[in-house]
């Protein structure tokens, strides 16, 4: 069906429809914020991590779902659920742990931590423990309370790595992105679609979401979680939806690959596609849809 062979390593979780942002870029971003004073703010970091580290203490689906269904992103009380079947799988029969935040940086919309949890694994004839280090990003909903978007942490002694773990190796890629404001894509094509995409996306690393239809090529500015962003822009989706899979399509186009937008997406490589399980049915049904957890990183494969 078609010419090119595309395999596109997408180092995003369709499912979690994140801001794309890496810890230097995401601190610096959020420098450039008019500062406030962070007492009640981080109060209120405080009162949903008491809540989200509690619930990877709980042994039951429903009591995980319950507790995170409201304080974080879609997709992250799945996957604390696959954390727990798999601790449990291991002889683990309880768990007890505290957290320490370590580092904080928030601005009136928006904040990053660096959180360090203590856990003990209680075994029949033993308890284990270890430390683990969590980098969160977090927005501010309209009355104050904290909203986690994404928990990137590896949990070595049970072999665990959080669907938005990205390794110090991954998160160095993107330091020749600092001081440039306007998220160009400045990647030359080269033919090779699988690495024209991957290299484009990269140049986009740092750039955040607006809260208005304003700014939409600055980098930074005008951040918010409105949804608004120049991906849905580019590719004639509108803007004020979620762009997750959006950003797909436009690392596709850039790179001079067909997106469709008809109904069934007759032939198109890449789908432009707002909606993310849209997306993953379309590659499902050609059977080209593959979903791979290295050691290093959890990566979503589409090979075309």
């Amino acid at each position: 069906m078609f010419k090119k062979t595309l395999s596109v390593l997408l180092i995003i979780n369709l499912v979690v429809c994140s801001t794309m942002i890496l810890p230097t870029q995401f601190v610096t971003a959020l420098e450039n914020e008019t500062a406030q004073s962070t007492d009640g703010n981080e109060s209120a970091l405080i009162s949903t991590l008491t809540v989200y580290f509690n619930s990877r203490t709980m042994t039951t689906a429903d009591a995980i779902t319950a507790s995170l269904c409201e304080i974080t992103n879609p997709g992250m009380p799945e996957d604390e659920i696959k954390r727990m079947n798999l601790w449990k799988n291991q002889g683990i029969i309880s768990i007890t742990n505290s957290y320490s935040i370590d580092y904080f940086e928030a601005s009136d919309i928006l904040g990053v931590a660096y959180v360090t949890e203590s856990i003990s694994y209680s075994y029949t004839d033993n308890i284990e423990n270890q430390y683990v280090t969590h980098y969160i990003e977090f927005s501010y909903n309209e009355d104050g309370s904290a909203h986690i978007l994404m928990d990137s942490y590896a949990e070595p002694l049970i072999n665990f790595e959080s669907c938005s773990y990205l390794p110090d190796y991954l998160l160095s890629l993107a330091d020749n992105t600092i001081g440039n404001e306007t998220a160009t894509n400045d990647h030359v094509n080269t033919g090779d679609y699988a690495y024209d995409v991957a290299q484009i996306a990269l140049t986009q690393v740092g750039y955040l979401e607006k809260a208005t239809n304003s700014q939409l090529d600055h980098k930074t500015a005008n951040a918010g979680t409105g949804n608004y962003t120049k991906y849905t822009r580019d590719t004639g989706n509108g803007n004020g939806i979620a762009w997750c899979a959006v950003f797909v399509a436009w690392c596709a186009q850039e790179a001079g690959l067909d997106i469709k937008e008809d109904d069934n997406y007759s032939g198109a490589v890449v789908p432009n596609e707002p909606h993310a399980p849209t997306m993953h049915n379309y590659y499902n049904e050609l059977g080209l849809y593959h979903s791979v957890h290295h050691i290093h990183q959890k990566l979503e494969i589409y090979s075309l």
